[in-house]
């Protein structure tokens, strides 16, 4: 019983690499070859939907910003691009962290909120 619960326990991973591009290349399909979406933000955390034996992983957004599903590699060349986090910290680091997105890209309610109030002019210059 206790290998199946941990079976099914989510397995999570942090965005480590990317950090001077954006993000790290997110693909709409497993193979290199298939179109690619815009990037997932480094510091994002992503629950493993499936995997490959190539090191590629298909991925749902839980924390941070870019692409809410596709799919990235775990490793390029050498360099870790994804790393293993339990679920406790990675979701605390992620709630922990400050927001990089500048609010517009993190989602449509949070864009459309940061429209709303960069449209109200402020007293601090």
């Amino acid at each position: 019983i206790h290998r199946s619960l941990m079976s099914m326990a989510q397995k999570l991973f942090e965005v480590v690499g990317g950090g001077d591009k954006g993000g790290i290349v997110v693909r709409e399909a497993a193979l290199l070859s298939s179109p690619e979406l815009p990037r997932l933000a480094t510091g994002s955390i992503v629950e493993e939907l499936e995997s490959t034996p190539a090191g590629r992983l298909r991925y749902r957004l839980l924390r941070g910003s870019g692409p809410q599903t596709g799919w990235v590699s775990l490793k390029l060349k050498e360099k870790a691009l994804l790393t293993p986090c339990t679920e406790a910290s990675g979701l605390a680091a992620a709630d922990d962290a400050p927001s990089t997105s500048g609010g517009a890209e993190a989602s449509s309610t949070s864009a459309s909120s940061a429209a709303a109030t960069s449209a109200v002019p402020t007293a601090a210059a």
